[in-house]
């Protein structure tokens, strides 16, 4: 598995030391600021599960990467505070597991279980 490209800034007191570009492409296309009006203007339901749905549609090699950073981030094992910092506040998610009951940790999870679970069974 390939190390994420080395950035430099600081996350809370925490130096976080690789950036995820599958990572943040995921977040500005699926959960921007109007991701609700898009899967609605779709006809989609408007939850998680649509998103990763619409995601899954994306090419293997991308679905790979995206995984491979997934699993990179949560080896990281930030604490909350500072996941929901990476996620929310730099690289712009407008979606809050924490309305759901929820924690940032339990949805990155549950997005690496589907698409692992997607490309294993797609082989």
């Amino acid at each position: 598995m390939a190390l994420p490209t080395p950035f430099s800034d600081k996350l809370g007191a925490v130096n976080i030391q690789y950036d995820f570009p599958k990572i943040k492409y995921f977040i500005a296309g699926y959960f921007h600021q109007n991701w609700k009006d898009v899967l609605e203007a779709r006809g989609l339901a408007v939850n998680v599960e649509s998103v990763i749905a619409e995601m899954l549609r994306e090419g293997r090699a991308y679905l790979s990467g995206f995984r491979d950073e997934l699993e990179q981030l949560l080896a990281l094992n930030l604490d909350e505070h500072l996941l929901r910092d990476l996620l929310r506040t730099r690289y712009h998610c407008n979606y809050d597991p924490t309305i759901r009951d929820s924690t940032w940790r339990v949805w990155v999870e549950h997005l690496h279980d589907r698409v692992d679970q997607y490309l294993n069974l797609s082989l």
